[in-house]
């Protein structure tokens, strides 16, 4: 019974640890941010005629990887929540490896 008691524990800190990157989790001002990004980029038309109509994003919310490709107005309006983000000193939600931003426009699509 102890050893059950133990790994249950054991489980219940691990998907803290992993989850609960925010103090607030996604219910705090941190989380309404995060959902902010999500609605945002949800809306996000994506296309270009240039790279240069392009942007990279960070991972503001957990539905987002580590980050990615959209087109610049949709950039922008991420980079405002991203800003108030860092503000309210919320942890990133995913720990990614750096990478550079290359964003390229294919048939129309920012990727």
């Amino acid at each position: 019974m102890i050893k059950i008691l133990i790994c249950i524990s054991a489980l219940l800190l691990l998907v803290s640890a992993t989850f609960g990157r925010s103090p607030e989790g996604r219910t705090g001002d941190c989380g309404k941010l995060a959902s902010r990004f999500d609605v945002i980029l949800e809306k996000a038309g994506g296309t270009c005629r240039t790279a240069a109509d392009c942007g990279c994003y960070n991972p503001v919310s957990p539905n987002v990887g580590c980050g990615g490709v959209t087109d610049r107005k949709t950039v922008k309006e991420l980079s405002r929540v991203e800003t108030e983000f860092h503000r309210i000193k919320c942890s990133w939600p995913v720990d990614c490896a750096a990478w550079l931003c290359k964003p390229a426009c294919v048939r129309g699509k920012c990727r």
